[in-house]
C-alpha cells in the first residue's frame, strides 16, 4: 500500500530516490487460555480457607491447600465431593465454605509505640501486637481492620505514642487461622532494584509442625513514581481470591504519621546541634521496622528498637517462630451443650448459600458457569433451596440423591415417592435414590455415601470423554471403587415390579448384574410424563444448545435486523452447531423472524427446532420355534 504520507525530494536536481514501505509488519497475539473443563459448583464446611464466597479451584492441590481435606465424620459429604470432582482432572469446581456470620476471624493487629527525646537525640520504637477477641461487633475483615486502629488510653502508654500499622487477618472465620503465624524481615534485593523499602512478610503455619506458608514482598506506603502496584495492600489484592491464607493490610495514614514524628524528630535534632550533618529518609526510603539504611544493614543513628530480650512485652519482628495470630471462633457451629442447634445453624448455611443470600453470584449463570449440579446427602430443607436455584437459573440440571435410606420397602418406597417423586418432578431434576460405602481418600476411614458421589467421580469424565450426549447408563455408569457388594438398597434383575415402580416414579436405580457389579439400569428425568426430554442426555443437549443461543442473542443485541441481517445471523448459529448433526442430536433448524408486532417494539424471534436421535431402551426378543422337517 502507497504511503499516505506526502513525500519530499532531498534534492531540486533532477534525480532518482527510492523508498521501500515495508507493509508486512504484525504484532504476536498472546494467546488466549480457554477455560473447556466441566465447571460444577460445590457447598461444603470445612475446617479451613476462605469462607462465603465462591472462588474457583481447578485442582485439587489448589483446594487441599485452601479448604484442607476431607473428614467425612466432621464435616459430611459435601466436603468430599468436589475432592472427587476435581480428582478427575477435568473439571473445575467453584467452592463456597459456608460459616456462621457469628464466627471470628483470626487476626494481629501491629502497632509502633515511639517516644522522641531530642535531647539524647534518641527515637524510641517498640513494636507490640495485640489480638482482637471476644469481640461481638467484629463478624467482618472490615469491622478488624476499622477495631484495630482504635487506640489505647494516653494514660496506660508511659509517654509513648501508639501508631497501628498493619493487620494480619485469616482470609477465613474459624479457629484453624490461629495456627498461623507472621513474620517481617528486609529485603535489600529489591531495594536495590528500586530504590525504595521493601519488605518481605512472611505467613508461617504451626498445624504441622512450623512450615512456611506464603511470602509476598511490598512496601508500606505507595510510592508515586512507580507505575506498579507495590505497597503490601495491593499486592495482595492482586492474587485471586482464597488463594492466599492470611490477608495483610497497611494503615498507611499510620506510616504517615510515624514518618512524620521522626522527620520532625530528626529536623528538631539538626536544629539543637548545628554542627551535625543529618540528613533525612524520604518516605519512600524509610524503614520503619528495623532503622536501616536503603539496601544495607546499618543502622540509623538516632533511631532505636526495643527487642524482646530488653522489654518482654515488645516483639521482635523477624522472630524465627513468628507472632501468632488469635481470636478465631466457630461461631454457631460449635456448640458442644446442644449439638441439634449447631446441626441447625449449618442447615441454615447451606440454604442461605444457595438461595443466594450469602453471595448473590451463585444466582447468575453468566458469572457462575456450570454444566451440573450434584446434591451431597444435604438435609431435605437444602435440597428443596438448591433445586429452587436450579431451575431459577434454568442453565443445567440437578442430580439428587434421596438420603441414607434402609430399603425398598413399602413405607419407604411411598415416602420416597411422597418426599421426591410428587415434589421434584420436572425435567431438570434426576432422582437417584441408592448408597453404597468407599474408603475415604484421606482419612482411609470407610464411609457411606449417596449415588450424587459416584457421579461427581464418574460425570465431569464422562462428559469430556464420551460426551453429554452419550446416556449415563450401563457400562458408561458401572460402580467402582466401593467396597465388596456395598450398594443399598439392591435391585436385582428379577425384581421386575420393583424396577417398573421406580422407572415410572422416576427414580434411576441401580441394577446388580453380577458379583459384586452394579449398572445405572436408566437415565430418567424427573418430569412425569414421556417425551425425549425425559433423558437426561437429550436435557444436556439441549441445555447446551440453549446456553450458547442465549450467549449470542445477548452479543447481537442492538445490531440491526434486515432480512439479509437475520438470513447472515441464522447461518453463523447453524454453522455453530453443524458439528453436532448426527451425534447428539439427528438436525436442528434455527431462524430468525420477527413480524411486524415485534419490529415496532425491537423484538427479534428467534426459532430453533431439534430433533433428537432415537434410542433403544426396551428389547423384544421373539423366537419361533418351527417343526421339525420329516425326512425318510
Amino acid at each position: 500500500m502507497a504511503s499516505t504520507v506526502q513525500i519530499v525530494p532531498k534534492y531540486q536536481h533532477p534525480h532518482v530516490e527510492t523508498y521501500v514501505n515495508d507493509n508486512t509488519f504484525y504484532t504476536e497475539d498472546s494467546s488466549v487460555e480457554v477455560d473447556d473443563s466441566i465447571q460444577l459448583i460445590a457447598v461444603f464446611a470445612s475446617g479451613k480457607g476462605i469462607d462465603n464466597k465462591l472462588v474457583k479451584k481447578t485442582n485439587l492441590k489448589s483446594f487441599t491447600s485452601t479448604f484442607g481435606k476431607s473428614n467425612p465424620a466432621k464435616y459430611g459429604q459435601p466436603l468430599m465431593m468436589p475432592i472427587a470432582e476435581l480428582s478427575t482432572g477435568v473439571a473445575s469446581v467453584w467452592c463456597m465454605r459456608v460459616m456462621p456470620t457469628d464466627a471470628a476471624y483470626a487476626n494481629s493487629v501491629l502497632s509502633a509505640y515511639y517516644k522522641a527525646d531530642v535531647a539524647s537525640k534518641t527515637f524510641t520504637v517498640k513494636f507490640k501486637a495485640k489480638s482482637l477477641t471476644g469481640e461481638k461487633k467484629i463478624t467482618t475483615r472490615k469491622d478488624i481492620i476499622t477495631k484495630g486502629a482504635v487506640l489505647e488510653a494516653a494514660d496506660s502508654l508511659d509517654g509513648y505514642t501508639q501508631i497501628p500499622l498493619v493487620d494480619f487477618i485469616s482470609m477465613g472465620r474459624g479457629e484453624y487461622g490461629q495456627d498461623y503465624r507472621w513474620r517481617i524481615t528486609s529485603n535489600t534485593d529489591y531495594e536495590r532494584d528500586y530504590e525504595k523499602k521493601f519488605f518481605t512478610f512472611e505467613i508461617l503455619s504451626t498445624e504441622n509442625g512450623l512450615s512456611k506458608e506464603a511470602t509476598y514482598v511490598g512496601t508500606m506506603n505507595a510510592p508515586t513514581d512507580l507505575s506498579e502496584a507495590v505497597l503490601i495492600n495491593d499486592v495482595i489484592e492482586n492474587y485471586d481470591d482464597g488463594s492466599y491464607p492470611v490477608s495483610i493490610y497497611a494503615y498507611e495514614d499510620g506510616v504517615q504519621a510515624l514518618y512524620d514524628a521522626y522527620a520532625a524528630f530528626l529536623t528538631a535534632v539538626a536544629e539543637a546541634n548545628e554542627d551535625l550533618e543529618i540528613e533525612i529518609p524520604t518516605i519512600d526510603e524509610f524503614d520503619l521496622f528495623f532503622g536501616h539504611e536503603l539496601s544495607s544493614t546499618v543502622s540509623y543513628d538516632y533511631y532505636k528498637i526495643v527487642g524482646s530480650d530488653e522489654d518482654p512485652d515488645c516483639i521482635d519482628l523477624d522472630a524465627s517462630a513468628g507472632i501468632p495470630l488469635d481470636g478465631g471462633t466457630e461461631g454457631s457451629f460449635d456448640n458442644a451443650e446442644d449439638p441439634s442447634a449447631a446441626s441447625d445453624a449449618l442447615t441454615q448455611a447451606y440454604i442461605d448459600a444457595f438461595t443466594g443470600v450469602t453471595d448473590k453470584l451463585i444466582l447468575a449463570p453468566r458469572r457462575i458457569p456450570c454444566d451440573v449440579f450434584l446434591d451431597a446427602n444435604y438435609p431435605y430443607e437444602v435440597k428443596k433451596a438448591m433445586i429452587q436455584l436450579v431451575l431459577a437459573r434454568n442453565d443445567c440440571m440437578a442430580y439428587m440423591d434421596c438420603g441414607i435410606i434402609s430399603s425398598f420397602s413399602s413405607p419407604v418406597l411411598g415416602n420416597m415417592i411422597k418426599e421426591y417423586s410428587d415434589v421434584f418432578n420436572t425435567r431438570e431434576i434426576s432422582l437417584n435414590p441408592q448408597h453404597y460405602t468407599v474408603r475415604d481418600i484421606h482419612t482411609k476411614r470407610r464411609t457411606q455415601v449417596t449415588m450424587t458421589y459416584f457421579m461427581a467421580q464418574k460425570l465431569p469424565t464422562h462428559y469430556a470423554e464420551d460426551g453429554k450426549h452419550i446416556p449415563f447408563v450401563k457400562s458408561y455408569a458401572e460402580l467402582s471403587d466401593h467396597i465388596k457388594n456395598s450398594l443399598e438398597p439392591s435391585v436385582e434383575m428379577f425384581e421386575m415390579d420393583l424396577k417398573e415402580e421406580l422407572y415410572t416414579r422416576r427414580f434411576n436405580y441401580f441394577e446388580a448384574i453380577g458379583e459384586n457389579r452394579f449398572q445405572r439400569a436408566c437415565q430418567c428425568t424427573g418430569q412425569l410424563g414421556n417425551s425425549d426430554l425425559l433423558e437426561e442426555n437429550n436435557m444436556q443437549t439441549l441445555f447446551d444448545i440453549k446456553r450458547q443461543i442465549e450467549l449470542d442473542c445477548w452479543e447481537n443485541t442492538y445490531n440491526f435486523t434486515s432480512a439479509d441481517d437475520r438470513a447472515t445471523f441464522q447461518q453463523i448459529e447453524e454453522a455453530k452447531f453443524a458439528g453436532w448433526k448426527g451425534s447428539r442430536f439427528d438436525t436442528i433448524s434455527i431462524r430468525f423472524e420477527c413480524n411486524e408486532w415485534e419490529s415496532e417494539r425491537s423484538i427479534l424471534h428467534c426459532y430453533v427446532e431439534v430433533q433428537f436421535r432415537n434410542i433403544t431402551k426396551r428389547t423384544i426378543i421373539e423366537i419361533d420355534v418351527n417343526k421339525r422337517n420329516f425326512t425318510a
